[in-house]
């Protein structure tokens, strides 16, 4: 249930710049008339509707991808199937909202929103994310009912905020004709500056609180990056200025620069085309989801987990080398590199994605680079390792009787496959070298 207290709030409304865009759409449900007598809510329906107006308003959705229904349209069925109709293909987000009863076990009753057409049927957590898509994460919910905490405890798929904990009531007032969970969520979508789920809930959950104090509304976070709710062109060239989700397929005009604050995140199953231009951090953040497709890719360097670039194949292997900081990774993508490389870096490592996908047709040398690495690669031509600590041989297949180790003043480990390269021309160490193979003793030279 709801419960209605009156109370008066004001707020401001800013209206944003226009962008336009696709694949953002919404189902907005607000239910004031329920069988029997004393169950009925008042403002539900109002939430339902500003709901719609304000996404098609503030945030640019198609009206034709925002859908409403309320009172005795909002059955268990009719809420489910309009739901499944959501696109779960790549470049879809897919928004719901909810404003009527809810329940829960620590309320007493049984979890679940509760629909129109019985006070006893229920949409549980785990429905609720079927008529998502049950695998699908680029998914929010904002819930105005009582006893909803459960759900962004319950649910772990995309961005699920609630009104109120499981164990609360959610309120109504008549002063601001809505509920305020609902009322502030309104407010936030009037923000320019509020451009994702994450945001939207942190707007508005304290000023609920503030409004009603028996509220405190919760969220569940399991979208990797920040959700965007605002349909906007992607910034495809130049600075972003605020966080994205880039979810439809693209083709990069020009390079993008991602600063400090701000998160750019790459949707699993984007197939996004570089055109020879890269993704740069410049302090920001870079998130890449798993299944994302990224074509013509060389690389991407990283420092630890965090992405520092993506760079396109018009690069080389060894202008990448030459912009990574002490700790960085170049992470190359399947391929085959003809060009001699010269690591001469402290701590960067070039690792391929296996010996049988990334194969290097060139010379590999590290100069003075100490605790450097090469991992997860073929290579048709020597490795020389000069005047280097602490160098790493990993995961590292010879193709031909041209590929051998020269070490010469330096201490190396070699790991795993590198004895195939071995077998075929040998290991040369000179000058006080020492070598570590990972299948035999320290020989020193």
């Amino acid at each position: 249930m709801r419960n209605t207290i009156s109370i008066i709030v004001l707020f401001f409304l800013l209206i944003p710049t226009t962008a336009y865009s696709q694949n953002w759409n919404a189902v907005c449900v607000g239910i004031n008339d329920y069988p029997g007598s004393g169950n009925d809510l008042d403002w539900c329906v109002n939430d339902a509707t500003a709901m719609k107006y304000y996404l098609e308003t503030y945030k640019q959705y198609n009206s034709n991808r925002v859908i409403r229904i309320i009172n005795g349209d909002a059955s268990e069925n009719a809420i489910q199937t309009v739901m499944q109709n959501m696109s779960t293909s790549a470049g879809n987000t897919n928004l719901f909202h909810f404003a009527g009863h809810g329940d829960s076990q620590e309320l007493g009753g049984s979890n679940g929103l509760v629909p129109a057409n019985s006070l006893s049927a229920r949409i549980t957590q785990g429905e609720l994310q079927t008529n998502f898509g049950s695998t699908y994460n680029q998914i929010t919910a904002f819930l105005d009912a009582c006893g909803t905490g459960i759900f962004p405890r319950d649910m772990t798929k995309g961005v699920i905020s609630s009104a109120c904990r499981a164990d609360e009531y959610a309120g109504e007032s008549s002063s601001i004709e809505h509920g305020y969970y609902t009322y502030y969520l309104l407010a936030g979508l009037t923000q320019t500056s509020i451009t994702t789920a994450e945001q939207l809930h942190n707007y508005a959950a304290p000023l609920t609180t503030q409004a009603n104090p028996r509220q405190h509304p919760q969220l569940g976070d399991s979208f990797t990056g920040y959700l965007s709710v605002y349909n906007s062109a992607y910034t495809l060239s130049g600075t972003i200025s605020r966080h994205e989700t880039w979810s439809a397929g693209s083709i990069l005009p020009g390079n993008v620069y991602v600063p400090t604050g701000v998160t750019l995140t790459i949707c699993s199953n984007l197939n996004l085309t570089l055109n020879g231009y890269s993704i740069i951090s410049t302090g920001g953040t870079i998130t890449i989801q798993s299944g994302a497709t990224l074509n013509g890719l060389l690389a991407t360097l990283k420092s630890g987990s965090d992405i520092k670039g993506i760079y396109p194949t018009s690069y080389t292997v060894q202008q990448l080398i030459d912009i990574c900081s002490s700790g960085w990774s170049i992470n190359l993508a399947s391929g085959t590199y003809t060009e001699n490389i010269t690591n001469d870096n402290y701590n960067v490592a070039i690792v391929g994605t296996g010996t049988n996908s990334t194969t290097i047709n060139g010379t590999v040398t590290f100069n003075s680079a100490d605790y450097s690495s090469l991992k997860n690669a073929a290579v048709n031509g020597k490795i020389s390792v000069n005047n280097s600590s602490s160098v790493v041989i990993d995961n590292v297949k010879a193709n031909n009787s041209n590929c051998y180790i020269d070490a010469y003043g330096s201490s190396v480990t070699i790991d795993d496959y590198i004895s195939e390269v071995t077998q075929t021309r040998g290991l040369y160490a000179h000058n006080g070298s020492s070598v570590m193979h990972s299948q035999s003793q320290d020989k020193n030279y």
